[in-house]
């Protein structure tokens, strides 16, 4: 027999029923401003890695990843759906005008509370809009090898591999499944005073002081070629 009662609930549970209860009373209260910029902030508190506003006929469905699964926290109605998603598209500097085609975006700290960075991609389906909010880690934040559910000879054959003079090593996998992670914590264990790195990214999801991090500029044509040639 399950209890479904709150009291027995897992306190991440708790927390996003939380978050629909007040997204929903501020429905009423305030524009789709202040409604984002909470929305964002939960996520954050939550350990939401996306937020996904789909387009339905009748109104805009709201979602957090949490823990690799996506979750229903709002559904807003059809009269604030072009208003949210315009909101979000001004603070990841994309044009608001453009409905037709796939756009990415990027929301800095700078428009944020909190010091993290989210990267925005935008595409039409036939109810309008859809974008999805990749929210960045926390930049101080590093995942050791050994955190990431290796078994120890693993951990200790890819430490072998990184003190080799050359060669490659790929990490590659589905969204979500740890690739960039991974390259960060190796990328954290080769970066030495003594060492020139740089990296070529799309996104830079993370700020490594010591190492030189280019981002790669589709619109202006600079691609990871032209990257690699100036590196």
């Amino acid at each position: 027999m399950t209890d479904t009662s709150t009291g027995n609930a897992p306190s991440g549970e708790i927390r996003q029923k939380a978050l629909q209860q007040e997204l929903r009373e501020l429905l009423d209260v305030v524009g789709p401003g202040p409604l984002v910029d909470l929305l964002l902030e939960r996520a954050f508190q939550l350990k939401a890695t996306d937020i996904h506003l789909d387009p339905s006929v009748d109104g805009l469905r709201v979602r957090l990843r949490v823990d690799g699964l996506l979750h229903d926290v709002l559904k807003l109605p059809s009269s604030m759906k072009s208003h949210v998603i315009s909101r979000v598209k001004l603070l990841g500097n994309m044009d608001i005008t453009e409905r037709r085609l796939a756009q990415d975006g990027h929301i800095t700290n700078a428009a944020l509370k909190v010091q993290r960075d989210i990267r925005v991609g935008g595409a039409p389906t036939i109810h309008g809009e859809r974008l999805v909010l990749r929210l960045m880690p926390d930049s101080e934040s590093y995942t050791q090898l050994e955190e990431l559910g290796m078994e120890e000879h693993q951990v200790e054959i890819i430490k072998k591999q990184l003190n080799r003079p050359y060669g490659m090593m790929l990490s590659v996998g589905p969204v979500g499944s740890g690739k960039s992670t991974t390259i960060y914590s190796c990328l954290e264990l080769l970066n030495d005073p003594s060492k020139s790195l740089t990296t070529i990214e799309d996104p830079v999801e993370r700020r490594i002081t010591g190492v030189n991090q280019v981002q790669v500029e589709t619109k202006i044509d600079f691609n990871f070629v032209q990257a690699l040639r100036g590196v």
